[in-house]
C-alpha cells in the first residue's frame, strides 16, 4: 500500500508542470499517435510516442492536453481538486495579476497549478496572462 502511496504522490507532483516540458518520444520503437503541449506555437501538437519512457507531456487526446495546458489554463481559478494531500503549489490570478500560493489536493484540478511561482510565471506571464491561439 505505501508504494501505491508514494508512486500516487510522485505522479501527482509531476502534473504541475508537465507543459513546460520538451517533447520527449522516448526510447522505444512504437508508434502511438499522441499530443503535447508546444510552447513554441502556444498549442498542442500531435507526434508520435515511442511507447515507453517520456515524460509526462504527453496526452491521448488533443482535448485532454488542450483542457491542461491550452488556451484559458492561466484564467482557470485555483482548483484543489478533490483528494486531501496538502501540496503547496502556485495558480496565476487573474484578479491580482500576479503567481500566487494555494493547496494542492494531489488529483484531478486543472491546468493553473505549477510547482513554482517562476514555472507560473514563465506560463502565464506577471500582469497578464499569456494568450495562446490554438490550432487543429
Amino acid at each position: 500500500m505505501l508504494g501505491f502511496v508514494l508512486s500516487f504522490a510522485v505522479i501527482a507532483v509531476a502534473d504541475g508542470n508537465r507543459c513546460l516540458k520538451d517533447v520527449d518520444i522516448g526510447p522505444c520503437d512504437a508508434i502511438v499517435p499522441r499530443y503535447y503541449f508546444n510552447q513554441d506555437t502556444g498549442s498542442c501538437t500531435s507526434f508520435n510516442y515511442g511507447g515507453c519512457g517520456g515524460n509526462d507531456n504527453n496526452f491521448e487526446t488533443f482535448e485532454k492536453c488542450n483542457t491542461l495546458c491550452g488556451e484559458g489554463v492561466c484564467d482557470q481559478p485555483a482548483d484543489m481538486g478533490p483528494c486531501e494531500a496538502a501540496m503547496p503549489r502556485f495558480y496565476y490570478s487573474q484578479e491580482t495579476g500576479t503567481c500566487e500560493r494555494f493547496i494542492y489536493g494531489g488529483c484531478q484540478g486543472n491546468g493553473n497549478n505549477f510547482e513554482t511561482s517562476d514555472d507560473c510565471l514563465k506560463r502565464c506571464g506577471g500582469g497578464k496572462s499569456k494568450k495562446y491561439k490554438l490550432f487543429c
